[in-house]
């Protein structure tokens, strides 16, 4: 499992006494970024032999993967003077907006999920299902089939008296 969280907030405050300040009577800026990915991968695989001739193999998984990205952005201007420097005492709010983007409660979670399924014996696989997690209505279910063979040829017979030990 992995998780990684970056987390910035940001505050800025321009007095009258710089260029900036001074075009609005005082800017303050405040802004944060929140970002999460969370990231997790488990298997459990199950193997018998049975006579050592007939072997059985079961593997089964789920996948997740979640992002998580926030952000806010707020400016004010007009302050009374330089000792009140945040937003709550601007006089004017002159710009504001807030996004969001993967699981937060409003919102189903941004992020893929899936199932894996593998059941081997006599050298075939299936993998059964697997569903992304952030479809909403149209939820899309695949089956993938597949198939392989093997040969060991080096314990057959007519091969074992050819090879060279």
């Amino acid at each position: 499992m992995a998780v990684d969280i970056y987390n910035l907030r940001e505050h800025e405050y321009d007095p009258i006494t710089v260029r900036q300040g001074a075009k609005y009577n005082g800017l303050g800026i405040e802004g944060t970024t929140y970002v999460s990915n969370l990231v997790t991968n488990n298997v459990l695989q199950y193997i018998k032999s049975v006579n050592e001739k007939h072997n059985f193999d079961a593997l089964a998984g789920y996948s997740l993967e979640k992002y998580d990205y926030r952000t806010t952005y707020i400016e004010g201007i007009d302050f009374p003077n330089e000792e009140f420097q945040y937003i709550e005492s601007a006089g004017t709010i002159r710009a504001a907006s807030a996004s969001a983007t993967g699981p937060c409660f409003e919102t189903p979670g941004s992020g893929n999920s899936g199932i894996i399924t593998c059941i081997n014996t006599f050298s075939v696989c299936r993998p059964v299902r697997t569903a992304p997690l952030n479809s909403e209505k149209n939820t899309h279910y695949g089956y993938f089939p597949s198939a392989s063979f093997a040969w060991r040829m080096s314990e057959e017979p007519f091969i074992k008296k050819h090879l060279f030990h």
